[in-house]
């Protein structure tokens, strides 16, 4: 980010603490004393954590400035089933450093209280940094990006609508683990998946996807951020 333009929002900071003294900030700088992440939360913000902590949502999809900053918020659900806010971020790349970064920030600005649940896209920078930062936090993942990368990694099947079905169920249908393995060994058998790279990948994550290894924990019915 270029020196006025981070100096431009620096002051835009201690401008919002002026007004709000429980406005939060943090910035990290690299090793030529250049700003490259930033995460900041208001006082609302807080206040609606305190309330709503068992699940949050972080989506770092968002490149649209023109430094190409990943800009991420990081929401969750309030008593209405409304998105509430929690912070925002840029961050200048994705690393576990960076990652680890926000996590620790977020934990300090909420008084170290870690949320019951977080849902991330899929990311192993991400996943590293949670289980680092986020110890007494469940990490699953949105099943939206999940989905998306299906279209591509199963073009030739994902469109029929019995594979999807029996696709979908694996997700949201099954009411026990067993429930589970029974019905992704059938979809395996039924469409000739096996030695499928990309499904083995999935397999491996199901504790992260499957409804049916997180009823034990609240989610707020959220299954994508």
């Amino acid at each position: 980010m270029e020196a006025g333009d981070a100096q431009s929002l620096l002051n835009h900071f201690k401008r919002k603490q002026g007004e709000d003294p429980n406005f939060f900030y943090s910035i990290q700088v690299d090793q030529y004393n250049r700003m490259i992440n930033f995460f900041w939360r208001d006082s609302t913000s807080k206040l609606d954590y305190e309330c709503f902590v068992d699940v949050v949502c972080f989506d770092t999809t968002f490149r649209t400035n023109k430094y190409n900053l990943i800009c991420a918020p990081i929401v969750g659900v309030n008593h209405h089933w409304n998105n509430v806010l929690f912070g925002c971020v840029f961050l200048l790349d994705e690393t576990t450093e960076s990652f680890a970064w926000l996590f620790e920030s977020f934990l300090e600005s909420m008084g170290k209280k870690q949320p019951k649940t977080i849902f991330t896209d899929e990311d192993k920078a991400m996943e590293n940094a949670i289980k680092i930062v986020l110890k007494e936090t469940r990490h699953r993942l949105c099943t939206w990006h999940i989905a998306k990368n299906a279209t591509q990694h199963l073009a030739s099947l994902y469109g029929k609508p019995d594979f999807k079905k029996k696709f979908n169920k694996c997700f949201h249908g099954c009411e026990n683990e067993k429930e589970f393995q029974d019905s992704w060994d059938d979809m395996i058998k039924q469409f000739n998946l096996q030695g499928h790279s990309w499904l083995e990948k999935l397999y491996s994550s199901r504790e992260k996807w499957c409804s049916a290894f997180s009823l034990d924990t609240f989610s707020a019915s959220i299954v994508s951020t």
